[in-house]
């Protein structure tokens, strides 16, 4: 089973695909995308199409999205995992 994990940072998406072997797990994938400008429709279809595109390539089984916490609450890698800041999609 490939599992792609995603984290949104401002205009950066990092991105991991994992596969569950036998043995345990493999890194398959790793890196991020960039959102060249806010403002501009092109690079915004870019962003787009490069989306897709990884989303084509790793084929996952799951994706799981790191929520982007509330003013007020822990931002922590740790706490993001303790506080069920991560979201998974079947």
């Amino acid at each position: 089973m490939r599992v792609l994990g995603i984290e949104f940072t401002s205009s950066e998406m990092n991105y991991v695909a994992i596969d569950e072997t036998p043995e345990g797990f493999n890194v398959h994938s790793a890196s991020r995308l960039s959102l060249g400008s806010t403002r501009s429709t092109e690079a915004l279809i870019a962003f787009q199409d490069a989306v897709k595109a990884l989303f084509n390539s790793t084929a996952p089984a799951l994706i799981a999205i790191k929520e982007k916490p509330e003013s007020g609450r822990l931002s922590g890698e740790g706490s993001a995992l303790e506080s069920g800041q991560i979201s998974y999609l079947a």
